[in-house]
């Protein structure tokens, strides 16, 4: 799936939006003490509204808001998932999980050859995928290709 050399960082995520029945996928650079977002991929169904919501929200996410599993998995340097039922329903990822219609959420640093975080990839996850493994290894395959465009 991910074997080939994308021509862009949106390619790379709609591929992933593509392979899994996921609400979106996201891909975001890190920037100093920030993660700046660099491409969202709303998948099939997801009302416009909810996704230029989401997109606005984590346009820009300072490493201090650990309510979000991006920024987990970018100050932890390594994979997050996230249940909604098991988060706040009113913040963060609880709160997005909900808007997006996902029951999870993993999420992925992306890490240069230092082994240092350079930015992220998250993908939402409705129940039709049963095992986080899967979804897992294919987010880090994907961040692995991402490193290119970071």
């Amino acid at each position: 799936m991910f074997d080939t050399d994308f021509r862009t960082s949106r390619a790379a995520i709609e591929r992933l939006v593509n392979a899994i029945d996921t609400p979106g996928a996201g891909f975001w650079r890190l920037a100093g003490e920030r993660l700046e977002l660099v491409e969202f991929v709303a998948g099939r169904g997801l009302p416009e509204e909810v996704a230029t919501s989401f997109t606005a929200a984590t346009r820009s996410v300072p490493l201090d808001r650990t309510s979000l599993a991006i920024v987990r998995a970018a100050v932890e340097r390594k994979p997050v998932v996230s249940y909604a039922r098991e988060l706040d329903p009113d913040v963060g990822s609880g709160y997005w999980l909900r808007r997006l219609g996902a029951e999870r959420s993993i999420a992925a640093p992306i890490l240069n050859d230092l082994d240092e975080p350079i930015g992220v990839v998250s993908v939402g996850v409705n129940g039709s995928i049963s095992s986080d493994e899967v979804v897992a290894d294919l987010v880090r395959r994907l961040a692995s290709r991402l490193v290119a465009f970071v």
